[in-house]
């Protein structure tokens, strides 16, 4: 299978991208040369137009492995891959963002301090529950012995169980110790009845993470419940996916849902030097919520 993908990947690579020198070609691998002049360019085309969606992240866990080796340094460190490199690269219109061995952005790696900082994640046995699994913590989630790991969600084929969060009718009550629902509520139609939901699979005294885009500015969360189409929701909130654009009532809305909700101004708490190291956010919160026992 290696082999196949790897002459399948040079061949695709030498029609696909512009010429390289011939004196590369015979110092260094071809994929090697290539990975190293367009890196996330020729990555993104072929996963978008040609592989299949279970070859795409195969690619790129080969694609960030190798990428890793010529980012080497000591100036940051990525708390997922452990990997100490030169920078974080930009992804999209961020600088510092992506890691360059892993592939993880500033949100997960925010996440993934709390939970390792400010949980029992890694030490207690929790059946764990995670919505719309992201490739770079679902691999992590999945390595810990102490947890019992399920993912879930509408559509993505990482999920293992695809279920609507507004009604999550293959889950019983109090099935969970902890969960993760990280920007799925401000795509929903009734987030307030899938907050709910998420109170209900959870044990009493159980905790989760619910994270979401949110103003810090917007004191209330601006919803358009007539916007239906993606036309619509593409026209008011500028993102055709989008339902709401939450405020910093959002923690209100978890309240009223059943949950004792802590709004923690993580970034802050962990400070300038920390924030510069990890490549993550310096102002933003984490919800932490926990079920009453």
């Amino acid at each position: 299978m290696d082999t196949v993908f790897g002459i399948v990947t040079n061949i695709l690579l030498v029609n696909l991208v512009h010429p390289i020198k011939r004196d590369e070609f015979k110092s260094v691998n071809l994929l090697f040369v290539l990975i190293k002049k367009f890196r996330m360019r020729f990555l993104k085309y072929i996963a978008k137009k040609i592989l299949p969606f279970k070859t795409q992240h195969q690619l790129a866990d080969m694609f960030f492995t190798i990428n890793g080796w010529f980012y080497r340094g000591k100036n940051v460190h990525c708390p997922i891959c452990k990997g100490n490199f030169t920078k974080f690269l930009p992804f999209k219109e961020r600088a510092n963002s992506q890691c360059p061995g892993c592939g993880s952005l500033e949100r997960q790696r925010f996440l993934w301090l709390f939970l390792a900082n400010e949980t029992n994640f890694f030490s207690a046995k929790l059946k764990f529950l995670q919505f719309a699994p992201e490739l770079y913590l679902q691999k992590k989630f999945k390595a810990q012995k102490n947890i019992d790991y399920v993912s879930t969600d509408l559509y993505s084929t990482l999920a293992e169980i695809q279920t609507d969060i507004q009604d999550m009718k293959v889950f019983g009550d109090n099935s969970f110790d902890a969960l993760l629902c990280s920007h799925v509520l401000d795509h929903v139609d009734d987030d307030r009845k899938a907050m709910r939901e998420l109170l209900r699979v959870l044990k009493p005294g159980g905790w989760a993470i619910i994270q979401s885009s949110i103003d810090l500015s917007r004191e209330k969360t601006w919803d358009e419940p007539e916007a239906k189409t993606p036309q619509e929701r593409l026209r008011i909130f500028g993102q055709a996916d989008l339902a709401r654009k939450y405020g910093v009532d959002i923690k209100e809305r978890l309240n009223e849902a059943g949950f004792k909700t802590q709004a923690r101004k993580y970034g802050k708490e962990l400070g300038e030097q920390a924030v510069k190291e990890y490549g993550t956010y310096s102002n933003a919160n984490i919800y932490y919520c926990e079920k009453p026992a």
